[in-house]
């Protein structure tokens, strides 16, 4: 006993404190207990790992599956609507102003990947000896460009806001046939919205410009010999 306070005395308060408190044990030993047989060993608990699945780790890495576009509309605004040109040095120029939906199967929005084309053909009453129809016009836009007009419109979800600038409009123009196509990227069949056949409303208007969308703006081709 006394080599244990000299111990404790040595070791300083942190081992006295252990000392104190488990106190003075002492051991005897008698031969007519039994002899204390080993605990069982417990067994281990087994560890399951969630391994995620195939599907699961292409989506990780390619991103989420493209949904391809089945069905399509186009709705076009009936009047002639005037925007920045930046082929003109940003002076107004004449054009038409729609709107594209691409949907999938289940009638979702469908993100397009390939290839929108917009044809629009004079179909004015022309009196002999008048002016002659305008020659048919094109617009192209790549997945690139739909990208930057993609809109969310409380009507038609969302969409694509389409400005087509026409340099060749002229007032005598009042009917026109709009068409529009839609070439997946992966060459599938192409999609075809219905032909819109518009009265043009030149009416005065009052307020600002009819047209309020993006100014992404598509120059036109001309379609000759259609």
């Amino acid at each position: 006993m006394e080599r244990l306070r000299k111990l404790i005395r040595r070791g300083g308060g942190v081992f006295s404190l252990v000392m104190l408190a488990s106190g003075c044990v002492t051991t005897t030993t008698d031969n007519t207990l039994p002899p204390r047989s080993p605990e069982p060993a417990k067994p281990a608990k087994s560890t399951s790992l969630s391994v995620p699945s195939l599907s699961s780790l292409t989506t990780m890495v390619e991103g989420p599956k493209a949904i391809p576009v089945t069905e399509m509309a186009a709705v076009w605004s009936n009047r002639i609507a005037y925007l920045p040109d930046p082929t003109r040095n940003g002076r107004p120029g004449a054009g038409l102003a729609g709107q594209v939906i691409l949907l999938g199967a289940e009638l979702q929005f469908a993100p397009a990947s390939g290839t929108l084309t917009v044809d629009v053909f004079d179909e004015t009453p022309r009196q002999p000896g008048g002016p002659q129809a305008l020659v048919p016009e094109r617009w192209q836009f790549t997945a690139a460009d739909l990208k930057k007009l993609e809109a969310s419109d409380e009507r038609f979800g969302r969409s694509y806001t389409l400005f087509l600038p026409w340099l060749a409009y002229r007032p005598d123009v009042t009917r026109v046939r709009i068409m529009a196509r839609y070439d997946p990227a992966d060459g599938g069949h192409p999609l075809f919205a219905p032909a819109s056949t518009l009265t043009i409303d030149t009416t005065p208007q009052n307020g600002s410009s009819v047209w309020s969308g993006g100014t992404q703006v598509v120059p036109a081709v001309t379609l000759g010999g259609r």
